[in-house]
């Protein structure tokens, strides 16, 4: 039997606990981060990757796979079971790779940090805005308070 569409709520509170790190403008590998964001400009791939009619805000470039700030939580040698191509990289290489576009992902502000973003709403959520057929309530969203409620 089918479930019926329904709609459902979800609070939940994160203790987020990230290893001490430079600030990233002051961290040596930021020039790669900055190297990236041109090229990708360059080549006009400066554009959201969910790219639905949601979107906006500037372009962000999200840390797809290990958040910059995480870094130095990573046990590198667990890493490369599940990444290969990094067994007999150094950290160096590992730092650049961070900053450098196999770990970033451009994202418009809304599905970056903002309500529909990667950083708020879990993933199994957040990704299918990218497949989302128009016209459908999209799997989540800000609920806005009617005019009278305000």
């Amino acid at each position: 039997m089918m479930t019926d569409a329904h709609i459902q709520t979800t609070t939940i509170h994160i203790v987020e606990c990230v290893p001490a790190h430079e600030p990233r403008e002051s961290d040596p590998h930021y020039k790669v981060f900055n190297r990236t964001r041109d090229r990708l400009k360059a080549q006009g791939l400066l554009k959201c990757w969910i790219g639905n009619a949601d979107c906006a805000g500037e372009i962000e470039l999200h840390h797809d796979k290990v958040e910059f700030s995480l870094q130095n939580g990573v046990d590198i040698t667990l890493f490369e079971g599940a990444f290969p191509e990094f067994v007999g990289k150094t950290d160096d290489e590992f730092r650049d790779w961070i900053e450098g576009e196999g770990n970033l992902l451009p994202l418009c502000r809304l599905h970056h940090i903002g309500i529909q973003g990667v950083h708020v709403i879990p993933y199994p959520i957040w990704l299918p805005q990218k497949f989302w057929k128009a016209g459908m309530v999209a799997p989540a969203h800000q609920e806005v308070a009617p005019e009278s409620a305000r």
